[in-house]
């Protein structure tokens, strides 16, 4: 029988499904059209309910919130403020501080020069796609696109 995850690995993989669910419903009132794809994403479907592959959907709920998160990147300030506020009556992390935390991986890696594990890959490779140009410096892109490169070899 596999190994349960640590107590806190599991309050945290709550505290993150809790804002992917909230999230996800916040852009789908925003943008019905996301409806027809909620139905096929629903986060309650996917939600990992004891057994093996944790490891699995933790990761894929961490790429899902980097989805997201990248969905809300041309949101105005006043989009941002009520989404925070919203999220914050939830008693969830706010978006402002979720962006934080999780784009600031990318000067991590950097510094670092290797990339851990799939989660860090892809979220760097969809900076590096997305912004590269705006949020690093030549010697910075040219960093990312050999840890990229030597991570998928």
């Amino acid at each position: 029988m596999p190994k349960s995850p640590p107590p806190e690995r599991l309050a945290e993989y709550d505290r993150l499904h809790k804002f992917f669910s909230e999230m996800w419903l916040y852009l789908i009132e925003q943008n019905p059209s996301l409806a027809e794809s909620a139905r096929l994403h629903d986060p309650r479907v996917v939600k990992w309910a004891g057994g093996p592959r944790f490891s699995e959907f933790f990761s894929g709920l961490r790429q899902g919130i980097s989805d997201l998160l990248e969905m809300t990147k041309d949101f105005n300030k006043n989009e941002v403020s009520a989404l925070d506020s919203r999220l914050k009556e939830a008693g969830l992390a706010s978006l402002t501080e979720m962006r934080s935390k999780i784009w600031k991986t990318i000067p991590k890696i950097l510094r670092r020069q290797r990339i851990r594990n799939d989660d860090e890959y892809y979220l760097l490779k969809e900076k590096v796609i997305d912004l590269g140009d705006t949020i690093l410096d030549d010697k910075a892109r040219r960093l990312a696109d050999h840890l990229l490169q030597e991570y998928e070899n």
